[in-house]
């Protein structure tokens, strides 16, 4: 494994590639990177899903913590409205909406990344 990325980083830094030269074997091991496929929007109800119980993504993009923190402070959003009296299925429904576009937009921006640096599958669009 240590093979396969210096030569995947020969141009980089020289003391990127010492430090990689310099990892003990014994501790690294491959693991499988998925990312999840665009869902249809569901029919709404006072249970939901946010971050990567619904888009679940490879770290390629750096973004699933952002992800999940923008579904947190959306879905906070969307119940401080169902609060002041607006129908909790119509914020839900809202919410999710926006959520399923925004998350998955993120998917294939961090799939595209994962192909083009990773070497990663691309997912089935």
């Amino acid at each position: 494994m240590r093979e396969i990325v210096l030569g995947q980083i020969a141009g980089w830094h020289p003391l990127i590639r010492h430090i990689v030269g310099g990892w003990d074997t014994s501790t690294l091991y491959p693991i499988t990177v998925r990312g999840s496929v665009p869902v249809s929007p569901w029919e709404s109800s006072n249970v939901t899903l946010l971050g990567d119980a619904v888009h679940a993504m490879s770290p390629a993009a750096g973004a699933g913590a952002n992800m999940a923190l923008r579904d947190a402070a959306a879905l906070s959003a969307a119940l401080a409205k169902a609060a002041a009296g607006a129908p909790l299925i119509d914020v839900m429904n809202d919410y999710e909406r926006d959520m399923i576009a925004e998350g998955f937009d993120a998917v294939k921006r961090s799939s595209a990344n994962g192909v083009r640096i990773l070497g990663e599958d691309p997912l089935p669009w």
